[in-house]
């Protein structure tokens, strides 16, 4: 099963979600056609596989800008996809101005914690979060536990996962 995401035009500072293999990735849109994204340490730009990314064993990643084209990959498969739903963004100016002081700087990674999500989330609302996390690292109070809590931005939402 392949998904293929329907896209509009994006708009700078907007959230891009990019399908991978277990994982979706995220970028910022910058505008003329760039986008600002984590890449692993050691490794070019270009279509990051967020199933490498997730087992890769450095604390840290490097912020990229990038063409669109080149993060998306064959198919440019990504969606828009910001949360203003959940938090009215910041202005875009200052969006644009905090995304382009991190480029080319190492920030800390962790898939559950500080992931590309988190990154473009932060720049976007100020605050980092990520709904992937949650399914694959939820409760830790319980490993047992079928709920996992995730506040998002003094939200609290619980989610019911189904366990094998």
């Amino acid at each position: 099963f392949r998904c293929v995401f329907q896209f509009p035009e994006p708009h700078r500072g907007d959230l891009l979600e990019f399908p991978r293999d277990r994982f979706t990735h995220w970028g910022l849109y910058m505008g003329d056609g760039y986008v600002i994204h984590l890449a692993p340490i050691g490794r070019g730009g270009g279509r990051v596989l967020s199933g490498y990314f997730s087992s890769v064993t450095s604390s840290h990643a490097n912020v990229l800008k990038e063409l669109l084209k080149d993060v998306a990959g064959p198919g440019l498969d990504y969606r828009v996809q910001n949360k203003d739903q959940i938090h009215p963004p910041l202005p875009v100016d200052a969006i644009m101005q905090e995304a382009e002081a991190k480029i080319g700087t190492v920030v800390g990674y962790s898939f559950p914690s500080r992931n590309c999500e988190h990154f473009v989330t932060e720049l976007r609302y100020g605050r980092g979060f990520s709904a992937q996390s949650l399914l694959f690292y939820p409760s830790p109070h319980d490993e047992h536990s079928s709920v996992g809590v995730l506040t998002v931005l003094d939200i609290r939402i619980v989610l019911h996962l189904c366990k094998a």
